[in-house]
C-alpha cells in the first residue's frame, strides 16, 4: 500500500488516504511536489494563513479564483506488510 498525506489549503484540512501500490501516480490532477517527510505537510498547515477561509481580496472578482499556480505538496510512503 502506499500512505499519502497533503494538506488541503481550499479545505483547511490535512488529509491522508491509502491506495494500492499498483498505482503508477497518485489521484491528483494538480501539479504535485513530494515532501521529504510529514513535518513538511504538517508545518504548511500550522503556518497557513487560509486556515479561516481564503479573504475575498486574494480572489480575482471576474473568475473567482486564487492567482497562483495550482501545486499539492504531498508525502508519500510505501507500506510494507512484514
Amino acid at each position: 500500500m502506499i500512505f499519502y498525506l497533503w494538506f488541503d489549503e481550499q479545505a483547511g484540512q490535512i488529509r491522508f488516504n491509502l491506495i494500492n501500490e499498483n498505482h503508477s501516480k497518485l489521484p491528483f490532477t494538480s501539479k504535485v511536489e513530494f515532501a521529504e517527510n510529514q513535518k513538511i505537510i504538517i508545518s504548511d498547515f500550522l503556518e497557513s494563513e487560509y486556515l479561516n477561509g481564503i479573504p475575498f481580496s486574494e480572489l480575482d472578482e471576474k473568475n473567482l479564483t486564487i492567482d497562483r499556480e495550482n501545486i499539492t505538496k504531498v508525502y508519500k510512503e510505501l507500506l510494507v506488510k512484514e
